[in-house]
């Protein structure tokens, strides 16, 4: 596991939230 990718993708589901 990349925790970079993970990162990355908690930055997008929070983009999406707003």
């Amino acid at each position: 596991m990349d925790r970079q990718m993970l990162r990355h993708r908690s930055c997008i589901l929070h983009s999406t939230r707003g």
